[in-house]
């Protein structure tokens, strides 16, 4: 008799890095990253206005588990609001998140 393991994908915060630097820091390399990629001086202050606004009304969530995170992030996308202005909260944080699983301090395990 075969037992199969069902595969689960855990998001986790990265233990080391949330203890030594704030999303404030992270926020500003990211934002000097995509300068470096030739980024107009408007779309880096749209990155800023939407991550910045995240956590303005989730101030913790960096520091917090990947399931609140998760439901922090559905919760403010779960807004009423027009969808062309939707969909670019989106995509700025959407970026912002990836960048930051990229550079470890968010983490996927798989």
């Amino acid at each position: 008799m075969s037992i199969t393991k069902k595969k689960t994908r855990i998001t986790k915060l990265a233990e080391n890095a949330t203890k030594t630097i704030s999303w404030e820091k992270i926020l500003e390399e990211f934002l000097l990253f995509k300068k470096a990629e030739g980024r107009s001086p408007r779309t880096l202050k749209d990155y800023g206005y939407h991550v910045k606004l995240f956590f303005k009304r989730y101030p913790e969530m960096f520091l917090s588990d990947a399931d609140e995170l998760k439901r922090n992030v559905i919760e403010y996308m779960a807004e009423d609001v027009k969808p062309a202005y939707y969909n670019n909260k989106l995509i700025y944080l959407k970026i912002f998140f990836e960048w930051s699983i990229k550079r470890n301090f968010l983490m996927i395990i798989h």
